[in-house]
């Protein structure tokens, strides 16, 4: 069995299965999930977005630079 790994399900931040981010910045993210990238994803309505969406998140990590088709 696979291990998991979280992620906000609205903007993708690595986070605890509480949906509580971790530490870090995004080079340290990317590190992160470059490093479990074996792992299965569980997405979690993170802490970082308390309205339920990305509108209280200031934060923009790579994945969500992909994701968007920005690089």
């Amino acid at each position: 069995m696979a291990d998991t790994i979280y992620r906000c399900g609205w903007c993708g931040t690595p986070t605890y299965e509480d949906g509580t981010p971790i530490d870090g910045d995004t080079c340290e993210w990317d590190k992160y999930l470059a490093e479990h990238e074996h792992c299965e994803v569980g997405l979690v309505n993170g802490a970082c977005c308390p309205a339920g969406d990305m509108s209280e998140n200031d934060i923009v990590s790579r994945q969500m630079m992909i994701d968007a088709g920005m690089i």
